[in-house]
């Protein structure tokens, strides 16, 4: 650079070198300058620093993964594929019985009967014993204890259109409602034909959630009336009466209400009872005079009316 061009020059030429020294000499500003151009010059013709060492960041070292075992997946999947077809042999046993018992075939089947029905005869017996747990629990399932046999049971217990009809007279006359029609086709293998055979005396309610809900109908509860009545009942306006004004109407009309349903009723109002007044009376005439050593005649009692001069 400029400052080894400026050294080299100061080194070896002694006639320069004299000559700025005179000049320095002469003005200190020079020397100054000059002092300040050597510092200068020494400094960046001295070897450069070291650069620091950079320290460098440590990999992490990710562990392996470990494979899962092959055999306990294995295991897993036999054990879901098991609990499957556990249950789906419990719903194929539970269907036969119900398709029997809508064809009319109201005999109690042995669980091997049933197994070999379905076409379930290679089951081992721990897988039977399962099986036959679960049927006697189930609640679409009716367990003969005596035969250890098995036989559907819907939800209602009815055969045939007349156990249909006796059923639903005992809900409307136990005030139970209707029979859902979902109950009905799981007793009755055709449940429509059954309702139109019954006829009037059935009437079929859909509700909002789309399911059908089937009544007795009462013939006793179906009667005609007078259209003059009629008339009468669409006439009278009571929104917005209150109770009271009602009652009034129905007196002005020469109609009684019923006593003790309003705030005017008789049975509301506060009643004396019978003998209070007499009891107060009979209080006040039973004193008793204790100032006998007083003159006779200077005692009087207040509560008799008094008597009047004039004669």
């Amino acid at each position: 650079g400029v400052s080894q061009i400026v050294s080299v020059l100061l080194k070896n030429n002694s006639r320069i070198k004299g000559h700025i020294g005179n000049l320095l000499e002469m003005d200190p500003k020079l020397l100054k300058g000059r002092q300040d151009f050597l510092r200068q010059a020494t400094k960046s013709t001295s070897a450069p620093a070291k650069p620091k060492p950079v320290k460098e960041k440590k990999k992490k070292v990710s562990k392996p993964k470990v494979a899962p075992d092959a055999s306990f997946l294995k295991q897993s999947a036999a054990a879901a594929v098991h609990h499957k077809q556990f249950f789906r042999m419990i719903k194929l046993c539970v269907d036969y019985l119900k398709m029997r018992y809508l064809g009319k075939c109201y005999n109690h089947l042995s669980l091997d009967e049933i197994l070999s029905s379905i076409d379930l005869k290679d089951i081992d017996i721990d897988m039977t014993g399962k099986l036959r747990e679960a049927l006697i629990n189930n609640q679409k399932v009716e367990y003969d204890v005596a035969s250890d046999k098995f036989l559907f049971k819907p939800s209602l217990q009815i055969r045939n259109k007349s156990d249909l009809i006796k059923l639903l007279k005992l809900y409307e006359r136990e005030g139970l409602g209707g029979v859902k029609m979902e109950d009905i086709a799981e007793a009755l293998a055709k449940p429509e034909r059954a309702l139109k055979k019954l006829g009037d005396s059935v009437m079929v309610i859909t509700r909002p959630d789309k399911e059908k809900v089937v009544f007795y109908r009462n013939p006793n509860l179906h009667f005609k009336v007078d259209e003059d009545i009629k008339g009468l009942w669409n006439r009278q306006d009571v929104e917005g009466m209150v109770e009271s004004e009602i009652a009034k109407y129905l007196q002005n009309a020469g109609i009684s209400t019923l006593e003790g349903s309003g705030e005017g009723s008789v049975s509301s109002r506060k009643r004396k009872v019978p003998g209070q007044q007499n009891r107060a009376k009979r209080r006040s005439k039973a004193t008793k005079i204790l100032n006998i050593h007083l003159e006779e005649g200077l005692l009087k009692d207040f509560d008799q009316p008094p008597t009047s001069s004039k004669q």
